[in-house]
């Protein structure tokens, strides 16, 4: 747990939107629709706008965070403007598709001018990869548009949409001499799409002997989904208290406990025989452990990270035979920046120091930006969790003030996760932070409804003006804190309520008010399901996507290739992704 350094702006939900319609007939020199042209005394960074009909191109150079954005801009060229004036009010978002060539990541949002004064509103920025692609769905009705009026926070909706004047692209970068283009396609207005992405019931699977996870679901050894609640222990820094605080966490209620640990390149090293005698105790206690090295903490230093996984490595001794009740959280809070592309990196090459020892366990992985960065998430987590050969590994946002400040923060950062079939855990979160509110009553309702785990930071031992995070008083959980303590373990969706102990501990196998997930055969498979979960939606479509463009070599679902050839010519290519597109906005009726 650690302060963020600069604001957090949430991302957009990545999905393909259902019933969407395009704002006017493509015209040559247009696109969707509209003509863009460059902006004369804005977005400098910008030195070329080309509309193809099909495509807009935004050329640029140089562009950074500061002086030199670059973008476009429709009916605007320097001081002159002719409105849009349309009435957009019957819409609920607009997508788009964004294609970044070049070899550094860039970051895009919209801006819509709306009202007699053009009033300004501006989206949260998105995430391009490098040599990579995003599909983006901004909604006018959620909260994360910022304005003059917000201080230039993104956490309001957008006002007068009857009156829409202007929209923009804005293009930025976190890296400077950034150079190239922005390609996007696919611009389109529409509704929301209906129903949720993930599935809030997750079934049972066959067992498989130690923890896994399953699309964005994490199961235990017993094929039993299992969700964690739960709460952090700094042990390194109270090492003498461990036999008094392991007990009482579980008398708290939680199912697992999150364990601070040190490799001794910054406090004192937790040897094998302290990692043997925590792992008895959480064992003695019917609790699960999520191991983390917290002393990488907000560095950049990838050295420091592969540091933190050979001490897994050379815990082994340990950690065999504890699949079933053991998550390695490699390190704490690793890599400080808002960035991405370097965080997946570290990671890929971290998952591998793990699996090389032949390490099998469930592995979590903590974002970017001290934790608080889920973009480094929501744009390369499928690259992280692909790297890993087991394809078991999971991740954990920490939500504080500038990944979990407000409600709409909260729904999205985990959207984001889950809706690309990714699993999550809340690693750690407060009820407040030095710069501001966490909606912690939200993070746990919400992680409820979405079978989400979260584990609190901290039971004990904290210093430095932030004893409010304290869930005890005292070690032994007599009396626990009112605004903090007695929230997480006795209020509305805490521990004593929402808290269910691992099959593994109890022995107790739900056979019912549990839905099997579906056998999927070459007999039985559903045309278009590349993810095996039984239906066909937006998900598959854009797994197809990413499978034409290169991003993913094969499909989750055991007959993902058979589902995704849906013209059945034994080709997959883009006639398929054409006809699935045409079925998700209603332009093709047929079941393929």
């Amino acid at each position: 747990m650690k302060k963020i350094v600069s604001l957090f702006s949430v991302a957009a939900i990545i999905v393909t939107m259902l019933g969407i319609t395009t704002i006017n007939a493509a015209e040559e020199g247009t696109f969707g629709g509209y003509p863009w042209v460059k902006p004369l005394d804005y977005h400098l960074g910008t030195t070329a706008v080309t509309a193809t009909g099909d495509s807009l191109e935004i050329e640029f150079q140089n562009i950074n965070n500061s002086d030199h954005a670059a973008g476009a801009a429709t009916t605007v060229s320097g001081t002159s403007a002719v409105p849009l004036d349309e009435d957009w009010s019957a819409y609920e978002a607009i997508s788009f598709t964004v294609d970044n060539p070049q070899t550094k990541e860039f970051l895009i949002s919209v801006g819509i001018c709306t009202g007699e004064k053009w009033y300004w509103h501006e989206s949260n920025t998105v995430a391009v990869p490098a040599t990579g692609s995003k599909d983006i769905v901004l909604y006018f009705n959620q909260e994360y548009w910022k304005t003059e009026a917000s201080k230039w926070v993104n956490n309001t909706t957008i006002s007068d949409l009857n009156d829409v004047k202007k929209i923009d692209f804005k293009i930025i970068s976190n890296e400077s001499g950034n150079f190239g283009k922005a390609i996007i396609t696919n611009f389109l207005l529409g509704d929301a799409p209906t129903g949720n992405l993930h599935n809030p019931n997750p079934g049972n699977i066959e067992a498989p002997g130690q923890f896994k996870v399953v699309g964005s679901h994490l199961y235990d050894a017993n094929g039993v989904p299992f969700v964690m609640r739960g709460a952090n222990h700094a042990h390194t820094w109270f090492k003498d208290q461990l036999e008094t605080a392991i007990p009482a966490l579980a008398k708290a209620g939680c199912n697992t406990v999150r364990v601070v640990l040190s490799n001794g390149k910054k406090w004192q090293k937790d040897d094998l025989a302290s990692v043997k005698k925590i792992l008895k105790l959480c064992e003695d206690n019917d609790m699960v452990a999520v191991l983390e090295v917290h002393d990488p903490l907000g560095v950049e230093d990838v050295q420091q990270l592969l540091y933190a996984a050979e001490y897994f490595v050379e815990m082994k001794e340990a950690l065999i035979g504890k699949e079933d009740r053991v998550i390695i959280n490699i390190a704490n809070e690793w890599y400080g920046q808002w960035g991405a592309a370097p965080w997946a990196e570290g990671y890929k090459k971290a998952i591998s120091v793990i699996r090389n020892a032949g390490l099998t366990h469930t592995i979590m992985v903590d974002c970017a930006g001290w934790g608080q960065y889920p973009q480094s998430v929501h744009t390369y987590g499928k690259q992280v969790f692909e790297s890993d050969p087991l394809g078991n590994t999971m991740f954990s946002i920490h939500f504080y003030e500038y990944a979990g400040g407000t409600e709409a923060m909260v729904k999205y950062n985990i959207d984001e996760v889950v809706n690309q079939g990714l699993a999550l855990c809340i690693g750690e979160f407060g009820w407040k932070h030095k710069d501001g509110d966490v909606a912690e009553a939200y993070i746990m309702k919400y992680c409820q409804e979405m079978n989400i785990g979260w584990l609190a930071w901290s039971w004990k031992g904290n210093g430095s003006g932030l004893e409010y995070l304290d869930l005890a008083s005292d070690w032994a959980g007599n009396t626990l804190s009112t605004d903090w303590g007695k929230v997480v373990v006795d209020g509305p969706n805490g521990l004593k309520e929402t808290s269910v102990k691992c099959s593994v501990f109890s022995g107790v196998i739900p056979t019912t008010g549990v839905t099997p997930t579906p056998v999927v055969t070459p007999d039985n498979y559903v045309l278009g399901d590349v993810d095996g979960n039984g239906s066909f939606n937006s998900i598959d479509f854009g797994y197809l996507r990413q499978y034409l463009l290169g991003m993913i070599k094969d499909f989750t679902g055991k007959n993902g290739k058979l589902a995704a050839d849906v013209d059945k010519n034994g080709i997959i290519n883009s006639i398929d992704f054409g006809k699935m597109r045409k079925v998700l906005l209603g332009m093709d009726s047929s079941s393929f």
